[in-house]
């Protein structure tokens, strides 16, 4: 399970058997792909789902808990070069300033961390001394929440990852306390 929680409500489903005479409909379904892409999903799909997505987290690096984990790990002893290629500075101005793909950054954080290893020659294991590669979590704070957003998908972008764990909400009617199903398209 993520460690951080996208709850959604489907407010809309349709079959993907009706999806290309849908978009002709409403061009509003899946606006950002062309046909060959939609085609191509209909095989594999057998339903689309337009979704709200409640207060959409917004995320970036923890600036604080990262440059922690560069003291801890003494990323200042990196050489320039180093740093030059993994593209951090080691300052917290320059994180906040040049936002590297976060994704980019932990994997060559990682890489710089498993180049210092340093192996005890008696029992093989890490020493203290060595740099831990920095923990997935702190690419991925959040750091504020957007407004609802809504977006078409397919039922496999709801998959849940070792960072995101999506929550469906169900709407209730308030008279009747049951479940609201979502708006079949026809």
């Amino acid at each position: 399970m993520g460690f951080i929680t996208i709850q959604y409500e489907i407010m809309e489903q349709g079959s993907t058997n009706s999806l290309i005479n849908d978009r002709i409909k409403n061009p509003d379904i899946f606006n950002e792909y062309d046909d060959e892409t939609l085609l191509e999903e209909k095989n594999n799909h057998s339903l689309y789902y337009k979704v709200k997505y409640i207060k959409y987290p917004k995320i970036g690096i923890d600036v604080e808990g990262l440059s922690k984990w560069a003291k801890d790990n003494n990323y200042s002893n990196a050489t320039d070069d180093e740093k030059e290629n993994i593209r951090w500075n080691g300052t917290k101005e320059h994180l906040q300033e040049n936002m590297n793909p976060k994704v980019m950054l932990r994997i060559r954080l990682t890489k710089w961390a498993e180049s210092k290893r340093i192996i005890d020659t008696n029992t093989g294991l890490v020493t203290a001394e060595s740099p831990s590669p920095p923990p997935t979590p702190l690419f991925y704070k959040i750091l504020d929440y957007d407004e609802d957003k809504y977006e078409w998908i397919f039922p496999d972008d709801l998959v849940n990852t070792k960072i995101y764990t999506y929550n469906r909400i169900w709407r209730i009617d308030s008279k009747t306390m049951e479940q609201i199903e979502p708006h079949i398209i026809v």
